[in-house]
């Protein structure tokens, strides 16, 4: 149940990723162990789709008008996205 809570958002926006994070990752184990199937992930884009899978629950907010929940559930993403760029540095800002 979605409440129009800080709090609320601020806890699912940190544990969803982490759920699906280990979910994407056992889907990509499962994938590079397959003997007819040659195909896996980076471990980048195994981050990437676990931080993405917070806007589920923030459509689902927005079409109910819960401000106050998708304001603590995008906290958590946009600083998962900010380490994500960072630490993987997709553009090679940052040199070697």
């Amino acid at each position: 149940m979605i409440k129009n809570n800080f709090l609320h958002g601020l806890i699912i926006g940190i544990f969803l990723p982490v759920l699906a994070f280990a979910f994407v990752w056992g889907v990509n184990i499962a994938f590079m162990q397959a003997e007819n199937f040659n195909f896996s992930f980076k471990q980048s884009t195994v981050a990437l789709l676990s931080i993405c899978a917070n806007l589920i629950p923030v459509l689902i907010a927005n079409k109910n008008r819960y401000e106050e929940f998708i304001r603590g559930i995008m906290f958590p993403t946009v600083l998962g996205s900010f380490i994500w760029f960072f630490y993987y540095d997709p553009v090679n800002m940052f040199g070697n």
